[in-house]
């Protein structure tokens, strides 16, 4: 497991390429304890077996976001696509497309 959130006494584990679900945990325990601060010392945050502070394991799903959008942007392109019988600015929508 790359990313782990230890709460008293449960612990979310979430693999390397599920950063998305960490980053949306580490947004809401942000949340929380931004208007509870004396329970941020309930919450420990693992990241590749190292023990880090909330800020720091925001900053890794964000870093995990980019290098993913990154590889994306070197693989893929994307197209806007009219999904409706007019041509109304509001019946295209954004797909994205292997660049070949």
């Amino acid at each position: 497991m790359k990313y782990v959130i230890n709460y008293k006494d449960q612990q979310f584990k979430f693999r390397a390429n599920d950063w998305q679900s960490f980053e949306k945990e580490a947004w809401d325990i942000f949340t929380w304890v931004l208007h509870h601060p004396e329970q941020e010392s309930e919450y420990q945050f693992v990241i590749d077996g190292k023990i880090v502070l909330l800020s720091d394991a925001q900053k890794a799903a964000r870093l995990a976001r980019k290098e993913w959008e990154d590889k994306r942007a070197k693989t893929k392109k994307p197209v806007r696509i009219s999904v409706g019988a007019t041509n109304l600015p509001n019946t295209y929508k954004t797909v994205w497309v292997n660049i070949i």
